[in-house]
């Protein structure tokens, strides 16, 4: 942005541009030279001598007489009255300040230089005008002067060059109107030492039309306005302006009204300088500016400013406010309405910063921005610490580059408390804006420029950390902690950290990436990011509501991911070590590569893939690769998938254990309307959850190379989500020592269809040692289904089944299956279609493989006359409830047909309809065409499907040494061919109710009771 006139929020003066207002008033008259005639200068005699010769009574009589390059010198007088005029290179020395003072006549100069090399010293000199004029006369030297109280300016020089202003006093002056002061140089050269430039009423100095000026090693304070209430820009301890160059070099500027160094359409460099209790410490605006080794102390508004399209310098500078006295605004006035309170301003197209130091300001310690496209800034070694709302605020489109740059502890300032946001349209205020906002409390803010930010880093933030709205930041090497918000929120912008460390978790986690056009995430390490002992969450809506909330965790529950990124169009994440977190990464709706990062001790959720909703309303599931992913003692889940597309490759996933957290709840309200909280009720709560190794809902999954081992749960659950449709394809699968926490898991891996479609491809799989449970189980409800295909699939030493699958929505296609070692039976099969090939079943504890049409477990198989194979609550003999459904499968909906027609569908239960309900009714009523396969009396005839049994088609198997049958099968339509079923512990193979469509070349000889039971003679050879 251009930089609009400064606003202090002090009443003191704020124009960008000198003005010419009052009643100034010129130096005119001329000087009292003595008495003459037509017979020539008569001179009366005194004590001033020339040459050391001759007396006179008048300055300007010596001066006449004397040739150049003379030494007038003067005798002590307390009270000498004369306007002086030196129009030639002579020296005029007075015997000292305390024994010598020129008393101008009124309105009148007191002393008048026209003369090139003259030079003046040794005398205080009053004046209801100026001092001492220099014009158009070069080389003069004015020493050892003592100036004050004049009118005017104290030494006013026009037009001369090099002018010599040493060890002069310059107190009070400038008393009569605006733009005086102390020295003023118009035009030509100046150099001023060993100085006092005090008290004065405008300017200590003003280097104005051109004019070339260094001041040093002098004492510029104390400077005022002339008028506080006319705004004004005086009040400055050194002021250049109309093209002039300043030089400053170990000045001190204290207590001056407005600024110490200030330079408006001039160049201005400080070195060395000292400024203290200033409301500006030193301001350039449109000029070349240069500060080295400056310290500016105790600022009320702004420490170093300078703005304009020249060079901006700064190097090895020091600034300060106060707090509690330091300029402060409504946070949303900044910087729009005013820059009050920053401590270095730079806004420019040149601007290289190094060795910086900023504490205390209350809107912001650096304030960086560009004039317009191609601004540039550097910035080597900062540190800003201390400073209210942002400790770098970053602007308009300027390319910067921060290396080894450090802000800490940047303070809130705000009151946000009765600002909430009506966040839901509700018509209630809800929502605290702190965390909400991205344009505000950070402790650096970067908005539509580029940042480059390598070593250092940013600490202790009560807002955000780095805030990059629709810009571009790069952050290197830094080190990154204890945000309230989060480390880093980049909205719509690029973003990419590397090689840096993050710790100690900020409140919504330590980076916030959305919408980023892209992301990069690369060498960095998140560590100790867990919430040790309790933390306490509160929630006080007293003035509002009249309730308050308390939730106390333990271990403490931080909140938020390590990283969290939605939407990225382009997302990199390679080689980061996330150690002794709590929840570590979220991604959703992201394209890009998740490559060879690790995960070490995590409480929670350690990777979670997900989806976004994009701007029409449509679901972004993103296409990430996730590649050479390791996972150590992650107790939560190791990779949570939601409605994405994502491909895994090289997973390693072990050691994880059991999750368990406690909280205590206090809820205290207003129970008699007298607004003060009197009374409260309380519970506490423990959560245990176990290990998961890769869980996903609704998700597209393409896996390689996975490997799971020591985990208290599953190593893998796939799950539906909706009626959406979900895509599976493994390859490469190895689990081993999971499921030790029965009470939390299901199976080595589970696969669940609660309604949509999953479909499933298994290849090369290997599952050992899941204790207590299943080594792979398939789940269907009523409404959901599975497509299977597995090849190549060795499961041993499992708790239970070595494979469970039960809904008739399941069809398996396995073929190269080898099952030994399992806890109950090798295949436990309900309702569901299956067909294995080629496959080993040996050494079970219970049947080799076990079939039963019953999908729900209710005892009670479609072809037994089970009207709802999915619901374990309906089938024959349940008890008939008015509930609207066919309870007992009878055909009758509650057994008292009704008349009305709940559902619509044209039926009532008087007529036949066995499903009179308003949710599910309408699907189900005579007439209606029996759907086959979903386990549902669709047509009202009593028989859902009617009589359809699942089907088993088992080919080239060999089953042997299980405690059990090696075929256990009961009501279903079965395929079984060149089998081979021996040293079971039963019977070869058991068949009730069963009917064949080919039963034929199997052995079934060698087992404990037989061949078969019930089942077709032509079955064993």
């Amino acid at each position: 942005m251009t930089l609009r006139p400064l606003v202090l929020l002090i009443p003191m003066a704020t124009l960008l541009a000198c003005s010419d207002k009052g009643a100034g008033k010129n130096d005119t008259g001329s000087a009292d030279g003595g008495d003459g005639d037509d017979g020539g200068i008569v001179y009366e005699e005194g004590c001033i001598l020339v040459d050391g010769a001759g007396g006179y009574a008048w300055i300007n009589d010596a001066v006449a007489v004397a040739s150049e390059g003379s030494t007038i010198e003067l005798c002590a007088s307390a009270g000498h009255e004369e306007a002086v005029v030196i129009d030639k290179a002579v020296s005029v020395v007075g015997p000292g300040v305390e024994d010598f003072v020129l008393i101008a006549p009124t309105n009148m100069a007191a002393v008048t230089i026209t003369g090139t090399g003259a030079s003046l010293s040794g005398m205080t000199i009053q004046s209801s005008r100026s001092g001492v004029k220099v014009t158009a006369a070069d080389g003069v030297q004015l020493s050892a002067l003592s100036l004050i109280g004049v009118g005017n300016w104290g030494i006013h020089a026009e037009d001369s060059a090099d002018l010599v202003v040493e060890a002069v006093s310059l107190l009070g002056n400038g008393v009569d109107g605006i733009n005086y002061g102390g020295i003023r140089v118009a035009g030509g050269s100046a150099d001023i030492s060993a100085s006092t430039l005090s008290g004065n009423t405008g300017y200590g100095l003003w280097a104005d039309e051109g004019a070339d000026v260094t001041v040093q090693d002098s004492d510029l304070s104390n400077n005022i306005e002339f008028d506080i209430e006319d705004d004004t820009t005086d009040g400055i301890g050194a002021y250049a302006t109309a093209g002039a160059a300043l030089s400053s070099v170990n000045n001190v500027y204290t207590g001056n009204g407005l600024g110490g160094g200030w330079a408006d359409g001039a160049s201005l460099s400080m070195t060395g300088d000292a400024i203290y209790s200033s409301v500006v410490g030193a301001y350039v605006a449109n000029g070349a500016a240069s500060f080295t080794d400056v310290r500016a102390e105790d600022i009320l508004s702004v420490g170093l400013l300078a703005v304009g399209e020249d060079p901006i310098v700064l190097s090895n500078c020091s600034v300060s406010a106060d707090p509690v006295t330091s300029a402060s605004a409504d946070y949303d006035a900044f910087p729009s309405a005013t820059i009050a309170g920053s401590g270095v301003l730079v806004s420019g197209m040149d601007i290289t910063l190094s060795d910086l130091t900023v504490t205390g300001f209350n809107n912001a310690g650096l304030y960086l921005e560009g004039q317009r496209s191609g601004a540039t800034a550097t910035v080597n070694r900062a540190a800003i610490s201390n400073t209210g709302r942002y400790g770098i605020f970053v602007n308009n489109g300027i390319v910067a580059d921060l290396t080894d740059v450090t802000v800490a502890d940047t303070r809130l300032v705000d009151d946000i408390s009765d600002r909430l946001i009506d966040l839901d349209g509700d018509g209630s205020p809800d929502t605290d804006p702190l965390c909400y906002y991205v344009n505000y409390w950070a402790a650096v803010y970067n908005s539509q420029s580029t940042l480059t930010w390598n070593g250092g880093g940013v600490t202790g933030s009560e807002g955000w950390g780095f805030s990059n709205l629709r810009g571009s930041l790069d952050l290197q090497n830094a080190t990154m902690g204890g945000a309230f918000c989060s480390g880093i929120v980049s909205l719509e912008s690029v973003l990419s950290v590397t090689d840096s460390t993050f710790l100690d978790k900020s409140g919504d986690g330590h980076i916030i990436s959305s919408e980023d056009s892209v992301f990069i995430l690369s060498r960095n390490l998140f560590t100790s990011n867990q919430a040790e002992g309790e933390v306490i969450e509160e929630y006080d809506y007293e003035e509002l509501y009249g309730y308050r909330l308390t939730y106390t965790y333990a271990p403490g529950y931080a909140g938020g991911y390590d990283v969290q990124a939605f939407g990225s169009r382009s997302v990199e994440i390679t080689d980061n070590q996330f150690e002794d977190g709590e929840m570590g990464l979220y991604l959703a709706g992201l394209t890009g590569r998740v490559e060879d990062n690790s995960w070490t001790n995590y409480w929670s959720t350690a990777l979670t893939v997900g989806a976004s909703s994009n701007s029409d309303g449509s679901i972004n599931r993103g296409d990430l690769v996730i590649d050479n992913a390791s996972f150590d003692g992650v107790n939560g889940r190791s990779i949570y998938c939601s409605s994405a597309n994502v491909e895994v490759g090289d997973l390693s996933v072990t050691d994880g254990g059991d999750y368990a957290y406690s909280y205590d709840y206090l809820y205290e309200y207003d129970s008699d309307g007298d607004g003060t909280l009197d009374a409260s009720y309380s519970f506490s709560s423990t959560s245990t959850s176990s290990n998961v190794g890769l869980l996903a809902y609704g998700c597209n999954l393409l896996g390689s190379d996975l490997a799971f081992s020591d985990l208290s749960g599953n190593a893998m659950e796939i799950y539906t989500s909706g009626s959406d449709s979900s895509s599976i394809d493994l390859i490469g699968i190895d689990v081993e020592n999971t499921g030790t926490d029965s009470i939390y898991s299901e199976a080595g891996l589970r696969f669940y269809a609660s309604s949509g479609a999953l479909d499933i491809n298994l290849s090369d799989v290997t599952i050992s040692g899941v204790a207590q449970l299943p080594g792979l189980s398939l789940y269907s409800t009523s409404t959901g289904t599975i497509a299977f295909e597995a090849d190549g699939v060795s499961i041993a030493d499992v708790g239970q089944d070595g494979i469970n699958l039960r809904g008739r929505g399941v069809t398996a296609n396995i073929t190269d299956l080898d099952i030994d070692g399992a806890g109950d039976n090798g295949i436990e099969n309900f309702g569901s279609t299956l067909t294995v090939t080629g496959t080993r079943i040996a050494n079970s504890a219970g049947h080799g493989l076990s079939f039963s049409s019953d999908a729900d477990g209710d005892g009670w198989s479609v072809g037994q006359g089970d009207c709802h194979d999915g619901n374990s609550s309906i089938h024959p003999g349940m008890a008939d409830v008015a509930n609207l459904v066919d309870d007992n499968c009878d055909g009758i909906t509650d057994d008292s047909p009704a008349t009305s027609d709940n559902d619509g569908d044209g039926y009532s239960p008087a007529d036949g309809d066995c499903d009179d309900s308003s949710s599910t009714g309408a699907t189900r009523s005579p007439g209606l065409p029996e759907i086959m396969g979903n386990g549902i009396d669709d047509d009202c005839d009593g028989v859902a499907d009617d009589g359809e049994n699942a089907h088993i088609t088992l080919t080239g198997l060999s089953i042997e040494g299980n405690g059990g049958d090696g075929i256990s099968v009961l009501d279903a339509w079965m395929d079984v061919r060149t089998n081979t079923v021996s040293g079971n512990g039963g019977w070869g193979m058991v068949c009730e109710t069963s009917t064949f469509s080919s039963c034929a070349g199997n052995s079934l000889l060698g087992n404990a009771l037989g061949g078969q039971s019930g089942c077709d003679e032509s079955c064993g050879l």
